[in-house]
């Protein structure tokens, strides 16, 4: 996926409090999860979503995503 689309996206969806549905790529499979954003941590290169986990992506993992 192109990166500043993602980007683009991440950011509206965190600025705005959007839904977002993210496919991404850990421990061998790919995964697809929605909820809202709780913080993107570009220093350290992930993202935390405000779900019942509370679930952790890595940015680099990251292959979609679509704002509600």
């Amino acid at each position: 996926m192109d990166w500043l689309n993602a980007n683009s996206k991440l950011q509206l969806a965190i600025h705005n409090d959007l839904t977002i549905e993210i496919i991404y790529y850990d421990k061998h499979d790919y995964h697809n999860i929605t909820g809202k954003l709780l913080k993107i941590d570009s220093m350290n290169g992930y993202l935390k979503l405000d779900n019942c986990e509370r679930t952790i992506i890595n940015l680099g993992n990251i292959l979609d995503a679509s704002v509600d």
